[in-house]
């Protein structure tokens, strides 16, 4: 791998193809991108955790790909690259998951143009691998050891998961640094060498060139950087800036700052912020499903809110004792009141198991575990309440809510189920300008 090698030579005839994988920021980084590249009249498939996408329009949903497949879309997302068929100059904006480490999922193709890896955190663990050593290298071997000769990684150089399996990306390819401190990674060293970089200061969003600065983005005109107080939302801007940047030879596409403002989160439980008409109650709501981000997202309630913060969490039925326990002490006191609901509620489901452990989860066990790690980690000015079913645990937040509190509700699986629940108990409401 190299700081700068010759550029990639385009095919018009076969589609550009970006992955992403990591563990946090890969849907918004995926339909932000391919929102850029809709917006500059290439024809784009976007693929990610709803279903896949022609030009914006979903084709296929992951109901029907589990259907007929047995598999989400963003595993052998490749199967989808069908729609760029016959189409020049086409583009196509890939989310994986892990599943595509599996031998009977993979990529559904063989090489991407450009590899982007956002981030190593601890979902996963306990489903057949041990730690996050080993689930970056799994991610590591579909995102980067895919990358074409000549093509580009991209990557979180403040994530030393990452960083630790840069070896695995092809000689011939360029390496793109994101940070925001370089804390993992020799960025000088890189610099010196010719290479590239993106960062952001003093919330603007700059690519560097040896000793050059080029910037380009205020953060703060973006309304889900929440006045670049969100800092995974910083992360996700510059990775999409990254990858414009590499595939445009290295040069920043014109109007991009105003292609990327234009960009609005459309629900999928992604960093969406509510509020009542009538009560004056707000509502974050997103879909965090690890401690880390959970906690990202209760600071950032904390910041905006007038008066007190509720969060409305539930974890993964396949997440080991250990690490359901160790998330509830993690997150404890990033919220003034918890509501912990289940996703075995026993309305929509009794049990489940666990396919690669065999392990089999009943209604309210796993509420409960996170529950009781929590309420022992807790301060005395801090509370804690397990409520199994989704429906309550939202009746029960805004039955103590008031005026100026944020409530923080991490959505279920069906999202739109979710998000239509606290549509109905906000009655009439307006979208938050995030700011």
């Amino acid at each position: 791998m190299t700081t700068d090698t010759p550029l990639l030579e385009k095919d018009p005839t076969k589609p550009y193809i970006i992955g992403i994988a990591g563990s946090k920021g890969k849907t918004t980084v995926t339909r932000l991108l391919a929102h850029t590249f809709q917006k500059r009249r290439r024809n784009t498939l976007r693929v990610d955790t709803d279903g896949h996408f022609y030009n914006g329009r979903q084709r296929s949903t992951m109901d029907e790909s589990k259907q007929l497949y047995g598999l989400v879309p963003t595993v052998s997302p490749g199967r989808y690259l069908r729609s760029l068929k016959g189409v020049r100059n086409g583009v196509a904006v890939i989310e994986t998951a892990i599943g595509c480490a599996n031998i009977y999922g993979g990529l559904g193709y063989r090489f991407h143009h450009i590899g982007i890896f956002t981030n190593v955190y601890e979902d996963h663990i306990g489903e057949g691998i041990k730690d996050r050593e080993q689930l970056a290298e799994l991610k590591a071997k579909y995102i980067f050891r895919r990358i074409y000769p000549g093509g580009t990684a991209i990557f979180n150089a403040d994530d030393p998961y990452v960083v630790d399996q840069l070896f695995r990306v092809p000689e011939e390819c360029t390496l793109l640094p994101v940070g925001m401190d370089f804390s993992e990674f020799d960025i000088a060293k890189h610099l010196k060498k010719g290479g590239r970089a993106v960062t952001i200061k003093n919330d603007v969003i700059y690519t560097l060139r040896g000793n050059r600065e080029f910037p380009w983005l205020d953060t703060k005109s973006v309304p889900w950087t929440f006045q670049a107080n969100f800092v995974p939302s910083l992360y996700n801007l510059m990775f999409v800036m990254g990858a414009v940047f590499a595939e445009n030879d290295f040069k920043m596409p014109d109007r991009i700052a105003d292609r990327i403002k234009s960009f609005k989160l459309q629900g999928g439980g992604r960093l969406r912020f509510l509020e009542s008409n009538k009560t004056g109650i707000k509502v974050l709501v997103d879909y965090a499903h690890e401690k880390y981000s959970l906690r990202k997202v209760g600071q950032l309630a904390s910041k905006l809110a007038e008066g007190k913060t509720i969060g409305i969490i539930r974890l993964a039925p396949d997440r080991t004792d250990k690490l359901l326990r160790d998330t509830g002490r993690y997150i404890a006191n990033n919220f003034d009141t918890i509501i912990v609901y289940d996703k075995i509620d026993g309305v929509l489901r009794d049990e489940v198991q666990n396919v690669r452990t065999g392990q089999i989860r009943k209604t309210g066990e796993v509420s409960r575990i996170v529950y009781e790690a929590i309420k022992k980690a807790q301060s005395k000015k801090h509370e804690v309440h397990q409520d199994i079913v989704e429906a309550d645990a939202i009746a029960h937040a805004f039955d103590i809510a008031k005026r100026g509190d944020i409530i923080v509700h991490i959505v279920n699986d069906d999202h739109k189920r979710s998000e239509s629940m606290i549509k109905k108990k906000l009655g009439r409401f307006r979208i938050k300008s995030h700011t």
